[in-house]
This record gives structure tokens, C-alpha cells and sequence, in this order.
């Protein structure tokens, strides 16, 4: 996936976060990555998953 991290093009996501047969990414990888980032920075921030849901998504991203 690092090669990948700074590609932005509609392709590229498709492969990563749509594509059910690609050759590089497995189904769900893009949502799987997402995850893991997100449980670190909950991690990091203190907050819980039920708080975070809890919390406007703009509210997150300033702490």
C-alpha cells in the first residue's frame, strides 16, 4: 500500500476501495487500512469509539 499513499486518482481508490478481483488489493483493504489509522488516533486522542461516535466529526479533527 506505501507506494500508493500519495496517489490520488479515481482509479487508484476505485482499486483500493471498490474493486472485488484486484491483483494487488484485496477486497476491503482500503476500509481495513482506515480502520487501523483510525483506532491509533482514537488511541492518541484518549477517546473511545462510543465517544467518537458520539462526537461531531468536525469537533474530531480539531483535537
Amino acid at each position: 500500500m506505501k507506494p500508493y499513499l500519495n496517489d490520488r486518482s479515481y482509479k487508484t481508490y476505485c482499486r483500493i476501495f471498490l474493486s472485488n478481483h484486484d491483483k494487488v488489493f484485496p477486497h476491503w483493504s482500503g476500509y481495513a487500512v482506515s480502520y487501523v489509522l483510525t483506532k491509533n488516533q482514537l488511541k492518541n486522542l484518549k477517546i473511545d469509539w462510543n465517544k467518537a461516535f458520539m462526537t461531531h466529526s468536525k469537533e474530531l479533527i480539531k483535537l
